[in-house]
């Protein structure tokens, strides 16, 4: 019984960080990590602090996505 090699092309498209699934999957997750920090230095803020920058503690969350209006 002979063996013999043969060679084969890889033909998927390598893995990317430059765009596609992956990518947005990447942004997302560090969107929501940056988001959970965020919110959570200003829930460490006393009132005082927190009323010096315009925000309410029960607008936490919508300031840090952008949700308030002035």
């Amino acid at each position: 019984m002979e063996l013999t090699r043969t060679n084969t092309v890889n033909t998927q498209a390598p893995i990317s960080y430059n765009g596609g699934i992956l990518s947005a999957f990447v942004e997302g997750v560090k969107t929501f990590f940056e988001t959970r920090k965020a919110i959570s230095e200003l829930e460490g803020m006393t009132d005082l602090q927190l009323m010096d920058i315009g925000v309410a503690r029960s607008g936490i969350k919508a300031a840090v996505k952008g949700d308030l209006y002035r």
